[in-house]
């Protein structure tokens, strides 16, 4: 899997935390890349929910 990382316009150090934080605790969405010989290859997209987990942050 690859993660989506925040997108390029928005600003700050802490973006790709704000941008976990935007998507935490809501179905993971994912896209498969199917293949099987003779066929062309496809995709299907896939919603998966995900089970709800507190945010820990470390501190020092």
């Amino acid at each position: 899997m690859e993660r989506t990382r925040s997108p390029f316009w928005w600003e700050g150090n802490d973006r790709e935390e704000r941008w976990r934080d935007k998507w935490l605790n809501l179905p993971m969405r994912l896209v498969l890349t199917c293949r099987r010989e003779g066929f062309e290859l496809w995709t299907v997209p896939y919603e998966v929910d995900v089970p709800e987990a507190p945010r820990v942050r470390f501190v020092g």
